[in-house]
């Protein structure tokens, strides 16, 4: 199956499975992630997908796939580790301003 952005309709569920698995690690990252977070989030969402749909082959089918394809499947969990230490597997609380901050900075001084 043919995962690049391109040939991907974003109604199908590959594509909106991509986007919530993008959509779970910006928030795990606080929500605001620096341009080489991103580009890990889009590489190891790919990966993250690549690798759900080997295993569900692999459920399907009784575990009876080509050497290549377990090859495949190893070396994408793998490299979806590495970006994933990479990106960091704590979780990063969010900056949230307090709401009497924000009626401060925004609407002046309060009483």
């Amino acid at each position: 199956m043919d995962l690049s952005r391109e040939n991907l309709d974003g109604r199908t569920k590959i594509a909106r499975t991509l986007r919530e698995i993008e959509t779970t690690l910006v928030t795990a990252l606080g929500g605001d992630p620096s341009p080489q977070e991103i580009m890990l989030i889009k590489r190891a969402s790919v990966k993250a997908v690549r690798c759900s749909l080997v295993e569900q082959h692999l459920l399907a089918v009784n575990a009876d796939v080509s050497q290549s394809l377990r090859d495949d499947y190893l070396r994408w969990a793998r490299e979806l580790r590495s970006d994933l230490l990479a990106l960091g597997l704590e979780r990063r609380q969010r900056n949230v301003t307090d709401l009497q901050t924000y009626l401060s900075k925004n609407y002046g001084q309060s009483d």
